[in-house]
């Protein structure tokens, strides 16, 4: 009696080119969904992190354009309003949130410097003249990192236009805007009311050498 063994067939080398073919494209597959998760993760979070700063910088932005302070040093024979506006930077008297720095009220400038939004603040120096007060150090706290640019704008309620410079020495604009593009991304457009516009606060030197109401 003749026993027949059972002959076990193998892959061939075709067959296990074409599965390791198979796994690689798979494994391509994957990697390719893991990249594009991995990126919209980080487009996410760096969409919410862009939301969380237009909320707390146009929060505070606001704050300081309602609590600004129309106020007035001697310039020769008349006073002029501490207010200075341009396209890239503006300079005017306010407060400080508390969170900030207690005190006040201060001379504050909102600038760009390099990639930064900074806002630097000090006490109003009377015995310096304007110029000195604009020019001079500044503490400094960062609003935001990454700018690309921030443009101001300055609304005259008289002919209801905008303008780039405020120069009027005696009256403040109606409203700030602001325009911010960080990291290639547009922010929607701030508009600061400024609530307090004619000259409320004026320094004179002549009496006890402290600021008077009008």
């Amino acid at each position: 009696m003749k026993l027949k063994l059972a002959v076990q067939r193998g892959f061939t080398l075709v067959e296990i080119q074409i599965a390791l073919l198979l796994l690689l494209l798979i494994m391509a597959a994957l990697m390719g969904s893991l990249q594009l998760v991995s990126k919209t993760m980080s487009s996410t979070e760096s969409l919410v992190e862009k939301n969380a700063d237009l909320r707390i910088v146009s929060n505070l932005l606001r704050s300081l354009s309602t609590g600004a302070t129309p106020y007035q040093m001697p310039r020769g024979d008349e006073n002029q309003l501490v207010f200075k506006g341009a396209l890239d930077e503006i300079y005017f008297v306010g407060n400080l949130p508390e969170f900030v720095v207690k005190g006040g009220p201060w001379l504050l400038h909102i600038f760009q410097d390099k990639e930064q939004l900074l806002l630097g603040y000090r006490v109003v120096d009377h015995a310096r003249s304007m110029r000195d007060n604009y020019e001079a150090d500044y503490e400094i706290v960062v609003l935001l990192d990454h700018i690309n640019i921030i443009d101001f704008g300055y609304l005259d309620g008289a002919t209801q236009s905008w303008s780039t410079v405020w120069d009027n020495a005696e009256i403040m604009p109606d409203a700030i805007s602001v325009s911010i593009e960080q990291d290639g991304f547009e922010w929607p457009q701030l508009t600061l009311p400024i609530l307090v516009k004619q000259t409320t606060t004026s320094y004179s030197s002549s009496a006890d050498g402290k600021p008077e109401d009008e």
